[in-house]
């Protein structure tokens, strides 16, 4: 798939009316699969630094705002604004990290003729732009947005905070760095590949359970002849 070779049997349409192929089953938002991605990652990521850091949680509510004003007209203002995960301690001690989570199509059309790396400078800066700030004067804490690609890619930010679990992980368990960061980023590949293979060859129909009709003159007739 990543060298743009025919995938077999696939269908020829998807449920949502548009030509079924690779970039458009990574891509529609029919049947969750999209959000599952995300999500999966998300989870992971959370399970890893719930073991080295304190008050971890997913999808954390930001403080509401108290007329602050902010620089950039593109910062999240709303009051139910949230982040994929929160973690004490992560950077610097007595200071909380906050990090949001993309797991993005890569070789969708709206990427086409950019490198990867341009695609994931882009994304990490659009999510600097709407949280950064908010994070920095309002929860006077760090924001890192953790950008992947489904090609197995990620951002320069995503780097460095992949290596500095690492080097929690590694310390606390007194394993050895290598063996964890490898190990760290081959269980990423295998959730980000099992997401994928689940975008391609997932139902996007809803299911519904067949409705058992029920004859209630053949049951009445029934019951009649019981009695």
């Amino acid at each position: 798939m990543r060298y743009g070779m025919p995938l077999p049997d696939l269908p020829s349409h998807c449920v949502c009316g548009s030509a079924f192929s690779v970039n458009h089953a990574l891509s529609c938002k029919r049947g969750g699969f999209v959000a599952r991605r995300h999500d999966g990652v998300r989870d992971l990521l959370t399970t890893l630094l719930s073991r080295v850091c304190n008050n971890v949680e997913a999808e954390p509510k930001i403080m509401p705002l108290d007329n602050e004003q902010f620089r950039l007209q593109s910062t999240n203002r709303s009051p139910d604004a949230r982040l994929d995960i929160k973690a004490g301690e992560f950077w610097a001690r007595g200071v909380t990290s906050f990090f949001d989570v993309r797991v993005s199509h890569v070789n969708s059309q709206c990427h086409q003729n950019k490198a990867t790396s341009d695609i994931f400078k882009e994304q990490e800066a659009e999510k600097k732009r709407k949280y950064q700030q908010r994070i920095l004067d309002v929860e006077m804490g760090t924001f890192t947005p953790l950008v992947f690609g489904t090609n197995g890619g990620v951002g320069d930010e995503c780097q460095k905070f992949l290596k500095h679990l690492a080097e929690k992980l590694s310390r606390k368990n007194g394993e050895d760095y290598a063996t964890v960061i490898t190990w760290i980023r081959t269980r990423l590949s295998f959730e980000i590949l099992k997401s994928v293979h689940l975008c391609r060859r997932g139902c996007r129909s809803p299911f519904r359970a067949k409705d058992e009709h029920i004859d209630e003159f053949k049951l009445n007739s029934v019951t009649a002849e019981v009695f």
